[in-house]
Order: structure tokens, then sequence, then C-alpha cells
């Protein structure tokens, strides 16, 4: 849950939505460096820190690319060719929703706890026995036109 937009702040409050354990020596400068808009210098505690996220929850599932890019397709039917031929290589991203997979709606994110977010793109993967399937983002990760591939 996001820290409060205004009002009173409390390191606690900061330590909390950072689920540190820390007890002593808290550093603003780490947690700054985490938030979903990142401060990285002139921490000021309530102006920096109002209405900031530590990130949000996020599931891990690995998409297909080509090669050693990890750089989106330029088609659907691209990927779904090089992925079907098994010459794709894995890598790791992460989305909000709640199924194995990101859908229409999920964002994804390059990192977790989620704070950054994948460009515009198709971007395909492989579900196993369910089949190769793609999609496409905007420019804030957002997920739309899932779609299976033929064959």
């Amino acid at each position: 849950m996001p820290l409060p937009s205004s009002g009173q702040m409390t390191m606690n409050a900061v330590k909390t939505e950072f689920s540190s354990s820390q007890s002593a020596n808290l550093s603003l400068t780490g947690f700054g460096a985490a938030l979903s808009t990142p401060v990285t210098s002139n921490i000021a505690l309530a102006a920096s820190f109002y209405g900031q996220s530590s990130g949000v929850s996020v599931t891990a599932w690995t998409y297909q690319s080509e090669g050693g890019d990890q750089a989106p397709w330029s088609s659907v039917e691209e990927a779904c060719g090089t992925i079907a031929e098994g010459s794709a290589t894995a890598f790791t991203l992460y989305h909000d929703g709640s199924g194995t997979y990101p859908a229409n709606g999920d964002t994804v994110y390059t990192n977790t706890p989620g704070t950054t977010t994948i460009g515009t793109g198709i971007y395909a993967y492989s579900a196993g026995r369910s089949g190769n399937f793609t999609f496409v983002t905007s420019n804030v990760g957002v997920v739309s036109e899932t779609e299976q591939c033929e064959g």
C-alpha cells in the first residue's frame, strides 16, 4: 500500500512499506532508490516519500526473445515462428496479474518488486502444452492483444 500522500510521515511507515526488519539506522537513501519513482538525491522525508510505494506484488514468468537480445519482436508472425522452431532464448519478466502468465490489462515489469515497466512492443512466451502466445504492451507496459500462436 502506498505511503500517505499528505500529513504526517514517519520512518516507521517507510520501514513498513519496505518490509524492512531493520530497527536502527534506517537508510533513506536505500529506501529512496527502491521507490516506484526513485529518489536518489536531496531526500526529504515527507516531500520525497509522499504517495510513493516500494512496488507491487509481481509474478515471475519466462518470455522468449530472439538470440541473446531481450528486445521485443518486430511482428507476431516472427515471434510465433521462432518459438515454434525452438530457437528463441528465455528471459525473465514480471507481471502484476493473478495468473501464471500476463493477461490483457496486466502490467509487465523488468524487475521485482515491480518498479520498472517494459516499453512498447510485441512479446511472446511458451505456456508448455497450452501453446505459444504473444501480446502487445503499451509504453507503460500494459498488456493488450493477447493471442495464441497458430499451429
